[in-house]
């Protein structure tokens, strides 16, 4: 797909929406900012869901909305799949009914062997006989994503969708996301104010704040949008390579990207794959010298870029260079000032594979 242009106004209680976006026609990108931020209100416009907006938007090469010429796309003529925060299943109906519905929507219905590939990619087999009542959050919301996707969407839309769920359910229904991109390239706007998910997820990011587009980019090029702070986990750096080598018995997968070469843990990623992962600044650490006698894996030379104070004063994030690729390290000053740390210092970044997120 060409990719998704839009042009958008809407006055809200506290501000005025203004945003001019051009989003990349294939993988994910997030709409991230703080709650009330329009984050929202510019998903709804996209699925034609909110007659208060105004402006044009384009899909691939089709025009779907065009205020200069009054025209617009109704929603149900829209070809888009759209996941709700509360998965909005209907209660009376079975999961597998919940899904025929999905089916139902489009001319002429989609086949069986694609409900039946849908519900093997989100592991639905065992819950099909069930009602939603009977399901966990995060089995609901894997219900809602495969209704979406029987529509035979041309742009998923996702509004927040893991964040009624607990921690737990989260981290059991993120690899459903990472599969999906994988195995349907078609593009998906993901709105969440969650920093861990924006880092784990995205391709292109767009960050809002008060109804205006402040930043946006490729995401390795975004990660310093996404700083540390108190209440959120560190969001590191995100790192895509491709893997060159597997394991025979020990799980590890040795990925090669432009800094180097790294050993990850527990990936199921074939050899020849292209793969992402995320490297956060306290599993990373510096030394002066490369330490051959260690049981850390991973130990590429990096020059120091900047040392800065991180939240809460006793500790310093220091941002190091491996070839055109940047990591973070949480040090504490007291290291710093042992390891003479600055701006152009040679420098040893180590971290463990067993550290690295998928």
């Amino acid at each position: 797909m060409k990719g998704i242009s839009l042009s958008v106004t809407r006055q809200l209680d506290r501000f005025d929406l203004r945003a001019d976006l051009a989003l990349p026609g294939e993988g994910v990108s997030v709409l991230f900012g703080p709650s009330g931020s329009g984050k929202t209100t510019l998903l709804r416009f996209l699925a034609g869901l909110d007659r208060e907006a105004k402006g044009s938007l384009e899909v691939g090469s089709v025009s779907w909305q065009d205020d200069r010429v009054g025209f617009s796309l109704p929603a149900h003529q829209r070809p888009v799949g759209y996941v709700f925060q509360d998965a909005a299943l209907f209660p009376h109906l079975s999961v597998l009914d919940n899904l025929c519905f999905g089916m139902h929507r489009v001319s002429g219905g989609r086949t069986g062997q694609e409900l039946n590939e849908v519900i093997s990619m989100l592991d639905l087999g065992p819950l099909l006989r069930r009602l939603p009542s009977g399901l966990s959050g995060g089995e609901q919301q894997r219900v809602a994503i495969g209704r979406a996707l029987l529509v035979q969407p041309e742009v998923l839309l996702m509004d927040e969708p893991l964040a009624s769920l607990d921690p737990a359910m989260k981290r059991e229904i993120l690899p459903y996301f990472e599969a999906l991109q994988q195995r349907r390239p078609l593009p998906m706007v993901y709105v969440t104010h969650s920093v861990s998910e924006a880092a784990r997820l995205a391709d292109h990011l767009v960050r809002l704040e008060t109804g205006r587009v402040v930043a946006e980019g490729p995401v390795e090029s975004m990660m310093e949008v996404l700083s540390p702070t108190a209440d959120e986990e560190e969001v590191g750096v995100v790192i895509r390579g491709r893997v060159i080598e597997k394991g025979r018995s020990d799980g590890l997968v040795r990925l090669a990207f432009e800094g180097g070469e790294i050993w990850v843990a527990g990936k199921g990623w074939p050899v020849g794959s292209s793969a992402r992962c995320r490297i956060l600044p306290s599993d990373v650490s510096v030394s002066l010298t490369i330490l051959e006698e260690s049981s850390i894996l991973n130990r590429l030379e990096a020059i120091v870029i900047r040392v800065a104070p991180a939240p809460g004063g006793v500790q310093a994030l220091v941002q190091l260079r491996i070839g055109n690729t940047d990591l973070y390290s949480l040090v504490s000053e007291r290291s710093v000032q042992a390891l003479g740390l600055e701006p152009g210092r040679s420098v040893v970044a180590q971290f463990k594979a067993s550290s690295i997120i998928g």
